[in-house]
């Protein structure tokens, strides 16, 4: 592509963030707008500005090999002309589409909740930077539509942050106060009895408690979808502790 004076800025726009770019830049022969700082700018699938980089040519036709790797995957690059004159040439443009890697996008536990500590206790860790979307749920009565014998009847869902401390809770998810959101996410529970919670949590510890109503006791799934999995922070993981017994009544987790 070239131009001995586009209108304004260009604008490199992948279909696919990449984690890899390069290209040969200059401008043509006898161009008058040699000399001046060439600005590139790459931009996330957010729009945040990750990085920046400037660099001159001579405008005698000559193309140097610009080259960049990227931590966080660049779905925009925008050069601007130091200026404000925007001769160009470029030629050669590789990129690497960054690979989307080994990506939690939703987990679970199923075990047997029973009272007192033998509930079902599951633990979420958000990593990286910026707020995590998600949906936490309880599953309990569908469960008897896969064959299972003794579903939790009606369970109640319990988020804490990674000092302890409650930081919502639902019994029944069609009662809760962005019922159009689960239902919008495409994951409400297929049952009115479950419980879910749609949220956004910043990065660190969280504590996710399937209990019984009235000390019901039965087999539960407690789950964690990622709603974002562009975002800036990930779902790194699930821990679960509750009481293994035999038979149905083991933990099974899911990945």
């Amino acid at each position: 592509m070239d131009s001995d004076r586009p209108t304004g800025p260009l604008t490199i726009s992948f279909s696919q963030p990449v984690a890899a770019f390069g290209a040969y830049w200059g401008s043509g022969v006898d161009c008058p707008f040699g000399d001046a700082p060439s600005i590139l700018t790459f931009q996330d699938v957010n729009g945040n500005v990750i990085g920046a980089d400037s660099f001159t040519y001579t405008g005698d036709g000559t193309l140097e090999w610009h080259g960049y790797t990227f931590a966080t995957p660049v779905k925009t690059i925008t050069r601007t002309a130091g200026d404000g004159r925007e001769g160009i040439a470029v030629d050669g443009l590789q990129a690497t589409v960054a690979s989307s890697g080994a990506l939690l996008q939703n987990i679970s536990t199923r075990a047997f909740v029973q009272t007192g500590d033998n509930v079902i206790i599951g633990g979420l860790i958000i990593t990286g930077s910026g707020q995590k979307r998600v949906i936490v749920r309880a599953i309990g009565p569908s469960l008897a539509n896969f064959g299972i014998a003794n579903p939790l009847p009606d369970p109640t869902l319990e988020l804490h942050d990674g000092t302890g401390a409650l930081i919502t809770s639902n019994d029944n998810w069609m009662d809760a106060p962005n019922k159009q959101e689960i239902i919008d996410s495409g994951l409400p529970p297929s049952n009115n009895l479950e419980s879910a919670i749609l949220t956004s949590l910043s990065p660190g510890n969280y504590t996710a408690i399937v209990r019984g109503v009235n000390n019901g006791t039965g087999i539960a799934l407690v789950e964690g979808y990622d709603l974002d999995p562009t975002a800036g922070s990930k779902l790194g993981n699930i821990s679960t502790r509750a009481l293994v017994q035999t038979g149905d009544n083991v933990m099974i987790g899911g990945l």
